[in-house]
């Protein structure tokens, strides 16, 4: 009895090391830079990210790890600096068949990366960039406590018509929260919140994703940011409930906030 005791117990540890988060969720972010060196040294300053090289295929790609884990990668592209997020789905190639039909785009077809999974880059109808992702292994997402990422946004010019894609797409069921002059859409799935929705608050530049780092001291990371050239999007920002944050934008253009959670 003890015997198969133990056995049922490590299957069942091994299936729910190897769970899958749900689609829909955001579960790797990449940072697209001019200049490498200089976007390292920020972020490592700000946010206290390691790089790493790593050989993958005969292809050296930079990574950033917090204390614990890999939180993201960056690939050296000219133009302004950007973050792309990766959000998990059950079929990469059923979920891109899905963004067409939406009225998105989809760039190129999916590939096979070895030992990390299968993706497409994609749009939504108003310009948004992100990855379609299925991954090889364990897809429970970034690492919980301060340096991994918590939350993604998304600056829509038309909330109801991204919104529209989203749910067509991924499925997401839409909790409606007021603030303000605004309604906040939160995209769920069951019982988790994944990700956001709101209006943009430029709408000079197409809709785009932005993501929150987790951080200790807002206040602290923010005049570390500004200190090393970034510029502030409004002021901290304190909402009840949820944290206390701060937007930003980072020397090279790229959009990001940090926040510390609600207790």
């Amino acid at each position: 009895m003890t015997t198969t005791t133990n056995n049922t117990q490590k299957t069942t540890n091994k299936a729910a090391s190897t769970a899958r988060a749900p689609q829909g969720t955001f579960l790797w972010f990449e940072l697209r830079t001019p200049n490498l060196e200089k976007a390292s040294r920020f972020y490592g300053e700000v946010l206290g990210w390691k790089t790493q090289s790593v050989d993958m295929g005969g292809q050296v790609v930079t990574l950033f790890a917090n204390a614990e884990k890999v939180v993201a990668n960056v690939e050296a592209r000219q133009g302004p600096s950007a973050f792309v997020s990766y959000v998990a789905v059950d079929d990469v190639d059923a979920a891109a068949r899905r963004v067409a039909a939406a009225g998105g785009k989809v760039h190129g077809a999916p590939v096979d990366l070895p030992t990390v999974g299968r993706m497409v880059e994609v749009e939504d109808p108003e310009g948004a960039v992100f990855f379609l992702f299925r991954g090889v292994n364990d897809e429970a997402g970034q690492p919980r406590g301060p340096g991994g990422f918590l939350w993604n946004e998304l600056w829509a010019h038309d909330t109801r018509k991204a919104l529209a894609f989203l749910t067509s797409v991924l499925g997401y069921g839409i909790k409606e929260m007021p603030m303000g002059d605004i309604t906040y859409h939160v995209l769920e799935k069951g019982t988790q919140s994944l990700a956001g929705v709101m209006p943009s608050m430029d709408k000079s530049i197409p809709s785009a994703w932005l993501p929150y780092v987790h951080v200790v001291d807002v206040d602290a990371a923010r005049a570390r940011a500004l200190q090393l050239g970034a510029q502030p999007l409004g002021e901290v920002m304190e909402v009840p409930g949820v944290g206390r944050m701060a937007l930003m934008v980072d020397p090279l253009g790229a959009r990001f906030a940090v926040m510390t959670p609600a207790r």
